[in-house]
């Protein structure tokens, strides 16, 4: 259950005991309201009762008066002293009960005097009675100033009755109206409390419903959460599988890489050994030792190295220069080794050994075959135009053959032939300086003189016997 429910639910409890309590509090309010009406009720009936009582007791004091005048037997004199006492009396109870107004204090006040001024009267007739005698206190009398006095203390004491039955009057209204606004707000509550608790059962009966609803769309938002985690915990298990069997996989494929890589390194070092055979091969038939091919092989590299190409390019020129003259299988031995000057007819056949070499090397997708397929044909080629077999100028020779042509020709200067004595190094070197622009791409003849001594004198080590 929502906390709003709850705090609902608090409310339609706590309504019905507010609704008591206001009942309550009104119901004791109008009683005190009922009890103080008929406390000044009860204190009105004793003012009443008290100055009709004060109006008895001026009768007794005019009758003692009279009797005492007329006898004067001083019997008499005993109702009227009483009379005055009781007056006196009277007076102080109507000053403690009423609820005294200025006009009743003005009333009480006067009536005070007129009783004080008919007590002195009183007395001036007792002593005329007893001094002058009878006629002469009769004649006081006759006077009617004592009447006077009793008829205005009548005519005050009346008045004061008439102010009180008023206040008498007033206050059994209220205790009345009390009484009916006590009923009616015992029934204004009753019926507000009613209202009040139909009016929360009712909303609470919606909130309750609205509730209920909206626990059957969480509930079946759950359960959707709960068929979807379900389902995504079984594609996890699903795809955990699928990785497992993909990693596995993946150890087998990099197994099989490493077998084919090292199968590509087994496969290229025997290709690069029988490249070397190759070119040992060819060489071998006019230089016994076949130290010729290696040596232009480190030249080539060493000067590609100088011109700043990459160490994989330099690595694969040095591994396919030796291989530049492998087109001389072709060429018969009564050309190749013959000690003297070739014929016409004899150079053209030794000029066909870059095609011929070419042709050995072509048709390979192997990068080191196919480089030395294009040194093979091109190393004779001239920057001027002028070499062979396919008279190549400048850039459109490979650069690989235009670096190999210079160390081809460098080694074989400072080497025996057999139609010639090798050259001193300057002299070759000079030589090399010489065909810059012509026959040698100047740029590979500055990085071939920027080699020192021991770069351009370096040999490569001697073939094994086997």
């Amino acid at each position: 259950m929502s906390l709003r429910l709850r705090q609902f639910r608090l409310v339609a409890a706590l309504t019905p005991a507010v609704c008591i309590v206001a009942v309550a509090l009104v119901a004791s309010h109008t009683r005190a309201k009922e009890r103080e009406a008929s406390a000044w009720v009860q204190r009105t009936d004793r003012v009443l009762e008290a100055t009709q009582e004060l109006a008895t007791h001026i009768v007794d004091v005019e009758t003692g008066e009279r009797g005492y005048v007329i006898t004067g037997d001083e019997r008499y004199l005993e109702p009227f002293y009483e009379g005055v006492r009781a007056g006196d009396s009277v007076t102080a109870v109507l000053r403690a009960l009423m609820r005294v107004t200025p006009l009743q204090q003005a009333r009480l006040d006067s009536a005070t005097a007129l009783r004080l001024q008919r007590r002195a009267l009183f007395q001036r007739i007792i002593e005329t009675r007893r001094t002058e005698g009878r006629d002469a206190a009769a004649a006081l009398v006759a006077r009617g100033t004592g009447k006077q006095f009793s008829d205005s203390l009548r005519g005050i004491l009346g008045r004061l009755h008439a102010d009180e039955r008023r206040m008498r009057d007033r206050y059994t209204a209220t205790a009345a109206q009390a009484s009916r606004f006590g009923l009616v707000a015992l029934l204004v509550s009753v019926g507000l409390a009613l209202l009040a608790t139909v009016v929360v059962n009712v909303l609470f009966g919606q909130l309750f419903r609205a509730e209920e609803r909206s626990a059957t769309q969480l509930a079946a938002q759950n359960q959707q959460l709960l068929e979807q985690n379900h389902e995504l915990a079984r594609q996890h298990e699903l795809l955990e599988r699928q990785a497992v069997e993909l990693e596995l996989r993946a150890a087998e494929l990099q197994d099989t890489l490493t077998r084919l890589r090292a199968s590509e390194e087994t496969v290229r070092d025997a290709q690069t050994e029988m490249l070397e055979r190759l070119a040992q091969a060819a060489e071998v038939r006019d230089d016994e030792t076949g130290l010729h091919t290696r040596r232009v092989g480190e030249m080539a590299a060493n000067i590609a190295a100088e011109m700043g190409l990459p160490e994989d390019e330099v690595a694969l020129i040095r591994q396919a220069a030796p291989l530049h003259d492998v087109g001389k299988i072709g060429v018969p031995d009564a050309v190749l080794l013959k000690p003297g000057r070739l014929s016409p007819q004899e150079i053209e056949q030794m000029r066909e050994h870059p095609a011929f070499g070419a042709s050995i090397l072509a048709g390979s997708d192997a990068p080191l075959t196919r480089l030395a397929e294009e040194i093979a044909r091109a190393h004779h080629e001239r920057w001027d135009g002028q070499g062979y077999p396919q008279g190549l100028a400048g850039a459109d020779i490979p650069l690989a053959a235009r670096i190999v042509t210079v160390a081809d020709v460098f080694d074989a200067l400072t080497n025996d032939r057999t139609y010639r004595d090798a050259m001193s190094y300057p002299e070759a070197i000079e030589y090399i300086c010489r065909g810059a622009g012509t026959h040698f791409d100047p740029a590979v003849v500055d990085a071939f003189v920027r080699l020192g001594p021991q770069q351009r004198d370096r040999r490569p080590p001697a073939p094994s016997s086997d």
